[in-house]
């Protein structure tokens, strides 16, 4: 079983994402399958608009065990439903911290190219290197970068 965190923006996902996540997934499902009965993928998410969004109908489509990390703010929540837990809502930073705090590897999926300081995307992907989680940054081009910890 591995447990997956997902950090995106409320613009969501290019199609390219989306590609390189369903890739990245079926490589996963290929290794985590052998033997494997019941839920393989725990998939988490911070429950917003756009990016989060978009990952928990992947995840449902691979019939994941779904955990959803509300924000408190619910001007931008997604409000997803079909999950099988759901955390008590916290502040972004606090809730993104739990997210790869319970993960042990993290997809990103920002909006660009560059790290920019002011973007919970890259705050999420920050706290990920100082946790040690591998993490599978995919640009929106579908370019990848992993940052691997071993």
């Amino acid at each position: 079983m591995i447990h997956l965190g997902y950090t995106g923006t409320k613009k969501g996902m290019t199609f390219q994402q989306k590609d390189r996540i369903v890739e990245f997934i079926d490589k996963l499902e290929k290794i985590e399958l052998k033997g494997f009965d019941g839920y393989w993928l725990h998939g988490h998410h911070g429950d917003c608009q756009g990016g989060d969004k978009e990952f928990h109908e992947i995840l449902l489509e691979y019939g994941s065990y779904i955990v959803v990390h509300p924000p408190v703010n619910n001007k931008y929540r997604a409000f997803c439903q079909l999950y099988n837990k759901i955390r008590e809502p916290k502040p972004y930073g606090v809730r993104d911290k739990d997210i790869v705090k319970e993960c042990e590897m993290l997809i990103a999926a920002p909006v660009g190219y560059q790290e920019e300081l002011h973007s919970g995307t890259w705050w999420t992907v920050r706290i990920a290197r100082r946790l040690k989680r591998n993490t599978y940054i995919i640009f929106p081009d579908g370019s990848v970068v992993l940052e691997e910890y071993k």
